[in-house]
């Protein structure tokens, strides 16, 4: 199973116990966790203990060809931005995505379906999940990496 992170999820300083038992099941190989070649260059940048943490993993990018991703890109931008992509950070989670759904992934995120931000990559999980792509809470990775294993 293999599992990417948002960079929201670098857990720098450990106190995210779902995403250190992630980290736990990565190290006795019962999964992979991966960043996305945008998610990792996100989290690498800031303090000093993200851009370490964010170091211990590996990561995958996207190879443009045959059309294949453009066409996902955008039914992706139209599932979490309906308005449109408005910033190089939502540019971002596209393209994080269209990884994801490349490699058959799942992808780990906090990002939206909170008040301050209602949409964002989990509160479009359902619009996700018929592309193909699953999103998943540090919690609900937990549970299906356990259940799985």
């Amino acid at each position: 199973m293999l599992f990417f992170l948002d960079a929201n999820a670098v857990n720098a300083r450990q106190r995210d116990s779902a995403l250190n038992e992630l980290e736990r099941m990565a190290q006795a190989g019962l999964i992979e966790v991966q960043y996305t070649e945008v998610t990792f260059a996100e989290a690498s940048h800031g303090c000093g203990k993200r851009s370490e943490k964010a170091a211990e993993f590996e990561w995958a990018g996207v190879v443009e060809e045959s059309g294949f991703p453009a066409q996902w890109r955008e039914a992706i931008e139209k599932a979490v931005f309906p308005g449109g992509v408005q910033s190089t950070s939502q540019q971002n989670d596209v393209t994080a995505l269209v990884t994801a759904k490349l490699a058959g992934a799942f992808f780990v995120t906090t990002d939206g379906a909170s008040k301050t931000q209602p949409r964002g990559i989990l509160g479009s999980r359902c619009d996700l999940s018929e592309l193909g792509i699953d999103v998943l809470t540090p919690i609900e990775a937990v549970a299906l990496a356990k259940a799985r294993t």
